[in-house]
């Protein structure tokens, strides 16, 4: 059960409290089913996790062992040497990084951000609707708009969540970086006229796997946090063979 969890106890350096969580996320998932929660299920579903947490972190305090702590790099080659006997070869070292550009030497490491903004203007807000067909009157009628909890006109949340996009693909990861999943929440309104800005940093990186755990924010100028959430990135190296021409 929970392949995806790793044994945390007794390591040096200890395990993080992005590590605790993370396994504790991974359980709820399994338990619950719910990769990413309804929106009626989503309070009940975070509420576990943190309650998964904090009992996960009083479990890791309290245990005592005589063994030496174990080592992240020998626990790292071990995972490496199971892979190889299961899959029959050995795949790419990879501990707390992971190759990209084509992997011309660029690493990711744990607790490494990036950031990136945009300006919401007008034109970007037309632009989208013309993409993608949303046309919300929250977006372009500024009376029906002032009779609602905003006040005023919004940006479509797909502009906000959209500067993470490129913010995996261009700077962290990097290129060849797409999303996996996603679990976001957005907390406040971009309004027209609003910068945003967009933060990854990565929690976790596979060791054998060019995949990343990314904890994803993005903040109007203020600095007033309008998203919030995380994600799962693959990383692809644009290193295959290309098929064949006819």
């Amino acid at each position: 059960m929970c392949r995806s969890i790793k044994t945390l106890f007794n390591f040096d350096p200890p395990a993080t409290d992005e590590e605790v969580r993370g396994a504790s996320l991974q359980f709820v998932r399994k338990v619950s089913g719910f990769h990413h929660p309804s929106q009626a299920n989503h309070e009940a579903f975070e509420r576990a996790v943190e309650d998964v947490a904090r009992v996960a972190q009083g479990l890791l305090d309290s245990l005592r062992t005589n063994a030496p702590a174990r080592d992240r790099e020998t626990e790292a080659a071990r995972a490496r040497a199971r892979a190889a006997k299961r899959f029959g070869r050995e795949p790419p070292a990879r501990t707390d990084r992971v190759q990209r550009d084509g992997g011309r030497g660029m690493e990711v490491r744990v607790g490494q951000k990036a950031r990136r903004s945009l300006e919401v203007t007008e034109a970007t807000v037309r632009a989208y609707a013309e993409m993608t067909g949303d046309w919300n009157p929250l977006h372009f009628d500024a009376d029906f708009a002032a009779r609602t909890k905003f006040r005023r006109r919004v940006a479509q949340g797909g502009i906000t969540s959209g500067i993470l996009n490129a913010l995996v693909a261009m700077d962290l990861p990097g290129p060849g970086t797409v999303f996996m999943s996603q679990d976001l929440k957005y907390v406040a309104p971009v309004y027209i006229g609003d910068t945003i800005t967009g933060e990854v940093e990565v929690l976790e990186v596979h060791p054998v796997k060019p995949v990343t755990r990314l904890r994803v924010r993005v903040e109007r100028a203020a600095g007033e946090t309008v998203l919030e959430g995380e994600a799962w990135c693959y990383t692809f190296s644009g290193e295959g063979a290309l098929p064949e021409s006819g």
